[in-house]
């Protein structure tokens, strides 16, 4: 009779390590999926951009490529221009970029970023590429209707400001960092949600990359 007890007690504490084990095997089973879907990804694949046709008033906004990550920069008050990049929260604004947060960022939906910082005096395209020679392996000039522009801007300073208890500067990046109400995940990364962004500018984007894989399409 002494030995009932302690096995009753041991049964709810049994199926809750058996319960977090399948729970963890079923999450070792996905990431194991999602990395092979991708190895099994094109390399070649590139995110194409066609941009508007007839421009009334046009301005060109700048896709910046930074190797594996894309940021956008958009015309600002004056001579200035701002720049900004999505990303995850965790790894980009808090640098968890261990094994485990670089994971958790690829394979689960997570806390969104909006990256924003402005850059005064940047008034043509020989500026820019000189202001970003840096930290870009490509820049890519595109002209779109100066209004479209700008009312993107508004909307995105309109998320950064909403957000700003949440700021953290980043110098690594050369940007403040908030939280962005859309979850990061690997399918909405910074490259697509910079394409995402083309397209609020009436641009038409083909394709999808893991890095910054640019194409203009002109005619």
């Amino acid at each position: 009779m002494s030995l009932r007890p302690s096995l009753a007690a041991r049964r709810p504490a049994d199926r809750k390590r058996r319960r977090i084990g399948l729970r963890l095997l079923l999450r070792l089973a996905v990431a194991g999926s999602l990395a092979l879907a991708l190895l099994l990804l094109p390399a070649g694949c590139s995110i194409r951009v066609q941009p508007p046709l007839g421009l009334m008033d046009p301005a060109t906004v700048y896709v910046l490529d930074h190797g594996h990550t894309s940021s956008l920069l958009l015309p600002g008050e004056g001579e200035a221009m701002v720049r900004f990049a999505y990303a995850d929260y965790a790894y980009f604004a808090l640098g968890q970029q261990g094994a485990w947060g670089s994971l958790r960022a690829l394979f689960w939906p997570t806390q969104g970023a909006l990256g924003r910082r402005e850059h005064p005096g940047l008034r043509d395209e020989a500026e820019v590429r000189q202001r970003f020679a840096a930290t870009t392996e490509a820049i890519h000039p595109i002209a779109v209707e100066r209004g479209e522009a700008v009312r993107l801007r508004e909307r995105l300073d309109a998320i950064f400001t909403e957000n700003i208890a949440s700021v953290v500067e980043r110098p690594i990046y050369d940007l403040h960092v908030v939280h962005h109400p859309r979850s990061y995940s690997y399918l909405h990364n910074s490259n697509v949600k910079v394409a995402c962004w083309l397209r609020m500018l009436s641009c038409r984007t083909f394709g999808f990359t893991i890095s910054a894989d640019w194409r203009i399409v002109r005619d």
